[in-house]
């Protein structure tokens, strides 16, 4: 796994929290470091009982991969927490394990902070027309965005993306809690509350099932509803006091 030639100085990072995902990590890895604006991939190993470690131990001597072992399994938000203070470079990206986002579209999500046009940038898989939803999931999904738009007066299309891209500076000044898949949700209120330049942009997206790894679960739907109450109420007190 080599990176390919850069033309220009590398400017983002990208935070791959994994578990169990022996089937899909190297080609990840691959395509992310691929990408010439990466220059760092951090991997946070959230205690797989694969073979997913490892695989990482075989790519781990690559200058530009860091990994960070979980020793048991704490869940996608404890994962990113634990990649906070190891960000060096001036944009973030939060990029799943699996293959239903691709790193070739990073350059899309980065338009905007490049250009100076926001801060945060939100992947929306709702937006193109092209992408393939099961229709519970999709119908899920259209609710829980309706909901968090209503407490946090933003407009989102696609709140519970796994693809989520902002300035460093704006990552690290944030203090998580959530351990679950919910942490897209505290990150949502925080930063709506914080009033931070806010844009989506269309990605493609390639469903897996259950039987493939998918690993969301209907409990995680009622808790990233509870978190954006939760989080919005908490972050406009404190903003007022």
């Amino acid at each position: 796994m080599q990176k390919s030639k850069l033309h220009f100085k590398p400017y983002l990072s990208v935070i791959m929290p994994v578990f169990n995902e022996q089937n899909t990590v190297a080609e990840v890895i691959n395509k992310v470091i691929e990408q010439p604006m990466v220059g760092e991939l951090l991997i946070i190993d959230d205690g797989s009982t694969d073979q997913t470690l490892t695989i990482l131990n075989r790519v781990k001597k690559n200058k530009f991969i860091k990994i960070i072992s979980h020793k048991e399994n704490k869940g996608k938000g404890a994962a990113i927490i634990s990649s906070q203070a190891n960000v060096t470079f001036p944009f973030v990206i939060i990029q799943d394990a699996d293959l239903e986002l691709n790193p070739n579209e990073y350059i899309q999500m980065l338009h905007h902070l490049i250009k100076g046009e926001a801060d945060i940038v939100y992947g929306s898989r709702m937006i193109n027309s092209q992408n393939e939803f099961a229709k519970v999931r999709y119908l899920g999904n259209k609710f829980i965005t309706y909901f968090s738009n209503i407490f946090t007066r933003l407009n989102l299309t696609d709140v519970a993306t796994g693809y989520i891209a902002m300035k460093t500076t704006i990552f690290k000044q944030l203090k998580l809690y959530e351990n679950g898949f919910s942490i897209n949700a505290e990150i949502t209120a925080k930063l709506a509350v914080l009033n931070y330049r806010l844009v989506e942009v269309s990605v493609t997206y390639k469903p897996r099932t259950k039987l493939e790894g998918k690993k969301i679960k209907k409990r995680d739907a009622i808790r990233f509803a509870y978190c954006i109450v939760k989080y919005t109420i908490l972050e406009k007190f404190k903003a007022r006091n």
